[in-house]
């Protein structure tokens, strides 16, 4: 009995060190991209370790060697889909922030259905990192892939936005959490939902990316 304690707790507390130390590396890359041109292969490097953990649950991931390469290799390819997929959500906030401030009705209908397809969008958001550090694939590809998974399974799309809200209240609650965990549990969580939806396509006809 004692013994299983002891498992559990060095587990508990290895995997404590895991998410601190990959959360400290993707605030790592974030500053080496100047902040606006790091965000997006940081993040994107930071699935490809969860993508790894999750792959091979055994296997001593190389984390810093895993995380380099996918920041290199998907730099540019990640900035793209990063500021196209920027781009997108201003424009829903834009239709979303015109509809909201006309009194007509169909209007109000509007902006409803704008805030429904924000939240998809939201959701989709986990999915397009997940597809971005599993397949490699074209820009059209990686959208058309994000879009569909979060479209196909709503469980996995409701677990993922029920995820991203406590992750975030979490984080509103004790800021402190941003430093050490908040980026790599949401990673970790959307990559390990992800690939129940991705080991069940072997026949997708896309690359599966190798780091």
């Amino acid at each position: 009995m004692h013994n299983i304690t002891t498992n559990r707790l060095y587990r508990i507390c290895e995997w404590i060190m895991r998410l601190a130390t990959l959360n400290g590396l993707w605030l790592l890359g974030i500053l080496m991209g100047l902040g606006a041109f790091g965000v997006m292969p940081a993040t994107t490097a930071m699935f490809a370790v969860a993508r790894e953990w999750i792959k091979s649950p055994s296997a001593d991931v190389n984390v810093w060697k895993t995380f380099r390469n996918a920041y290199q290799q998907d730099f540019l390819r990640s900035n793209t889909v990063g500021g196209l997929w920027v781009l997108l959500g201003g424009f829903l906030w834009i239709d979303f922030y015109y509809f909201h401030n006309q009194e007509a009705v169909v209007f109000q209908v509007l902006s409803v259905g704008i805030v429904l397809l924000g939240i998809f969008y939201m959701t989709a958001w986990g999915f397009l990192w997940a597809v971005l550090a599993h397949y490699d694939c074209s820009l059209k590809q990686v959208f058309q892939n994000a879009f569909v998974t979060a479209l196909l399974h709503p469980f996995h799309s409701l677990s993922l936005l029920a995820g991203m809200i406590l992750i975030g209240g979490m984080t509103l609650q004790f800021p402190i959490l941003f430093l050490f965990f908040s980026g790599s549990t949401y990673a970790y969580l959307a990559m390990w939902l992800a690939y129940r939806v991705f080991i069940k396509l072997p026949n997708s006809g896309l690359s599966v990316a190798s780091v």
